[in-house]
């Protein structure tokens, strides 16, 4: 038997409503899982956020994935693909953004549950919600620095590329040789104490200023000071060059 097999994450129809979706879905993966009796694990893909997609976003997949029983997930397992995420809205091209990805999902499911990574660069741009892989530093994500994979690495997690080539493979080749070159970097997924005081002190300080600016019926400035406290606790570690 095969490790896993991949499964993409379900489309809203045109007669369903979110929510039905998600429940249809859930519905059909229980049907599996019962009637399954092999040993391969179903991995359920992270999405690109593309047309009428469903768990799209961190909270989103967990609360569809989080729906089944332990014993139900004995027998799942997630890819993560790196050009889904980042087109679906996270920015993983650097080491703050994509260290902060992986905190925010082990917060909502345990990392343990990540069996596989799709590694690929991104043909479009950060939140595109398209889904066109690159060759690796071809693309949106790595094209100005590696520094990500080497986090990638470090989770000692399985990595499959998707992205293109053609007999006779030269640029798999290429790119097996360039990823193995690279450092591998383990990251911690526990939040310092210090991370957490800069957080709360900057996000005390927008505050203070949206206040400032509301005081002076200056509702750009004051809108846009909450749209930075928005941004900030979706953050779990603050860039040096943010603080």
């Amino acid at each position: 038997n095969a490790e896993g097999v991949v499964i993409h994450m379900g489309t809203k129809l045109a007669n369903q409503t979110y929510e039905e979706s998600i429940l249809i879905y859930i519905k059909s993966i229980k049907y599996i899982l019962q009637k399954y009796k092999g040993k391969s694990k179903l991995l359920l893909e992270t999405t690109a956020g593309q047309g009428n997609s469903i768990g799209i976003s961190i909270p989103e997949f967990a609360n569809i994935f989080n729906s089944f029983t332990i014993k139900e997930k004995s027998h799942l397992g997630i890819t993560v693909d790196t050009c889904h995420i980042y087109s679906a809205g996270y920015d993983i091209s650097t080491y703050i953004g994509i260290t902060n990805y992986f905190l925010e999902f082990n917060s909502y499911i345990d990392i343990k549950y990540i069996k596989l990574i799709h590694l690929n660069d991104s043909k479009t741009k950060y939140y595109s919600r398209v889904d066109q892989h690159a060759k690796i530093g071809k693309g949106y994500i790595f094209g100005e620095s590696l520094q990500a994979i080497e986090i990638l690495k470090g989770l000692n997690i399985s990595l499959i590329l998707e992205t293109q080539d053609m007999y006779p493979y030269e640029n798999y080749r290429n790119e097996i040789e360039l990823i193995k070159s690279l450092k591998t970097k383990p990251i911690s997924l526990e939040i310092s104490d210090k991370d957490i005081k800069d957080k709360n002190l900057i996000i005390e300080i927008l505050s203070e200023l949206a206040n400032i600016y509301y005081l002076m019926n200056d509702k750009f400035r004051a809108d846009s000071y909450n749209e930075a406290i928005y941004k900030i606790t979706k953050l779990y570690i603050i860039p040096d060059t943010k603080k």
